[in-house]
């Protein structure tokens, strides 16, 4: 079971750097990338196998699955308001897109002009 425990721990501490990372990004441009969320995805599907598997030998790493609700419930907190900054962005981009449409469309008919 010490290699259970040890993994919780690993997994535990990765969350809570995860969580670190959205935390320090509450302002300016978001940072945690696709592959930063698909990891904690993974961290998470290891942690339900070991607490699937861990039920019968619970005492052990009763401290590790209480740190690890703490930090669920801290994600839990934290991902509404993740995804509030990436629909913000995304439409920041929308919109600088659209914009860039519109002038490349008008210096396009500039050129156009010129040449007649």
């Amino acid at each position: 079971m010490p290699a259970v425990h040890q993994q919780m721990q690993q997994i535990n501490h990765k969350l809570c750097r995860v969580l670190e990372l959205i935390q320090q990004q509450e302002s300016g441009p978001v940072r945690v990338t696709d592959a930063d969320l698909a990891r904690l995805l993974s961290e998470l599907q290891k942690a339900e196998q070991i607490r699937a598997t861990a039920t019968r030998n619970g005492d052990e790493l009763c401290s590790e699955f209480v740190e690890y609700r703490r930090n669920l419930e801290d994600l839990r907190v934290m991902l509404p308001k993740l995804q509030a900054r990436y629909s913000a962005e995304r439409a920041r981009l929308q919109h600088d897109h659209s914009h860039l449409q519109a002038a490349n469309g008008w210096a396009q008919t500039q050129e156009m002009l010129q040449r007649r």
